[in-house]
């Protein structure tokens, strides 16, 4: 009995110790696959996908868009030419159309009629008076003449001849006398006229009557305009070109222009003057647009918006999606892959053509852009190309 006790005894402790060597050893399994585990995922690094672009010199539609507001190409002040006169009577009103030489209002011009009617009436009293000194000057003539005549039949005395010739020449200075009054009453009038000319005064150009700053009764003075007269059917548009630009500007390229007063609506110009030189503080050119307004649709003071053609030239270009802009600036970056690695470049941008942008410096033509996958890069990061 005590002998199968002792062979149960050593069949249990058999058994416990083999549990024990498959315990220890699957344990020790799990801690060896544990490190080669460990071992793997340190030295595995992740790969992003991503798909790139090549930088590429490729012609573009070169634009210029800029702003400005509606002018009229030609606007005229139209001041009294005659002071200190009370305007009587105001002929034409704001709004109203003109011609070049319509009456837009009188002044009161009583004085210079009252001395034009006196300067008439003395060229009629001068006219009268030649002809009177003219009769006399035939008298004394027929009289010199027969005088003469005795003389040299020495049948009269040559105090008498020299009388009547001393006579003769005091009528001739008497004409000339009386010619060179009437003269002078005529310069007298054309000069009232004028003067009286001026007390109306007209409009130097076709126009609108845009503004009126006085009002019938007001006296006129040389530094207030009565009204101002612009013209409509030709208006303008002045803006700025940058200096890179500026050497594309050339006159008669046509300007397509957009109108807030007419949402949808397009206007064709074209440029007409360009500045001779850039402003040394912007450095920018001064262009005007002229557009034709017959119609009379186009008012001045109307904001516009203006996209100028400047024709194609290669330029330097990524797709639009490959450029990031840094947060809350005004600058922008790419990544670029140079083996298998995503690099940071700042750039340079230009204009944004279509699906396009401009690189005007910090990457070079055949540098291939990240446009897919760049959100989850950064600089150093290892990625895959795809397609």
């Amino acid at each position: 009995m005590i002998e199968e006790n002792k062979k149960e005894n050593k069949t249990g402790l058999y058994i416990a110790i083999i549990l024990i060597i498959m315990l220890s050893g699957f344990s020790i399994y799990n801690y060896l696959k544990y490190i080669n585990k460990e071992v793997v995922t340190v030295n595995r690094v992740e790969k992003f996908p991503v798909s790139v672009k090549k930088a590429e010199l490729k012609p573009i539609d070169v634009q210029i868009i800029q702003t400005g507001n509606i002018l009229p190409v030609q606007s005229v002040m139209v001041f009294s030419k005659i002071p200190g006169k009370i305007i009587k009577k105001i002929v034409i009103e704001k709004g109203y159309p003109v011609k070049a030489g319509d009456v837009i209002a009188f002044l009161e011009r009583d004085v210079v009629d009252a001395q034009l009617r006196e300067a008439e009436t003395g060229l009629i009293s001068a006219k009268a008076n030649l002809k009177q000194v003219e009769a006399n000057l035939l008298v004394v003539e027929n009289d010199k003449s027969r005088i003469e005549s005795l003389y040299n039949q020495k049948a009269m005395a040559k105090q008498k001849l020299d009388h009547i010739l001393a006579q003769y020449n005091m009528m001739q200075e008497s004409v000339n006398l009386a010619n060179a009054q009437i003269e002078r009453a005529k310069a007298v009038i054309k000069q009232l006229n004028v003067l009286s000319e001026n007390h109306t005064i007209k409009a130097p150009i076709d126009g609108i009557i845009s503004k009126r700053f006085l009002d019938q009764g007001s006296m006129s003075s040389p530094g207030s305009p009565l009204v101002e007269i612009i013209d409509k059917s030709i208006v303008k548009i002045i803006t700025t070109v940058t200096e890179r630009d500026f050497p594309n500007i050339k006159k008669g390229i046509e300007a397509e222009i957009k109108v807030d007063a007419f949402p949808g609506k397009l206007f064709s110009g074209e440029i007409t003057l360009i500045s001779p030189s850039i402003d040394p503080l912007t450095r920018t050119g001064e262009i005007e647009i002229h557009i034709n307004n017959e119609k009379g649709e186009i008012s001045p003071g109307m904001f516009s918006r203006v996209k100028l053609k400047l024709g194609k030239t290669k330029k330097l270009v990524i797709p639009g999606e490959g450029i990031n802009q840094v947060p809350g600036t005004g600058d922008y970056f790419v990544y670029i892959v140079q083996n298998n690695t995503a690099v940071m470049k700042n750039v340079e941008v230009g204009e944004f053509a279509g699906p396009y942008v401009e690189i005007l410096a910090g990457i070079a033509a055949g540098d291939s852009v990240i446009i897919k996958g760049q959100t989850r890069v950064k600089d150093g990061s290892e990625v895959e190309i795809v397609k």
